[in-house]
């Protein structure tokens, strides 16, 4: 099977959520998609097609 999985763009670069950590905290941090890249490597794993797009990372909009 072929999966794309996508970390989005933030709206204006500065997103900030408390309760979760795919964000860019006040202080400018951003911390990396580790959930979005553990499932890809777990599809990956089970013999999948994946297509990973980091869009912040990669200054994608």
């Amino acid at each position: 099977m072929k999966v794309a999985v996508v970390n989005p763009p933030f709206m204006d670069g500065k997103f900030s959520r408390t309760s979760r950590s795919p964000a860019i905290v006040k202080s400018g941090t951003m911390y990396w998609p580790f959930w979005l890249a553990y499932s890809v490597g777990t599809l990956e794993r089970a013999g999948h097609d994946v297509l990973f797009f980091d869009c912040p990372a990669g200054k994608i909009t």
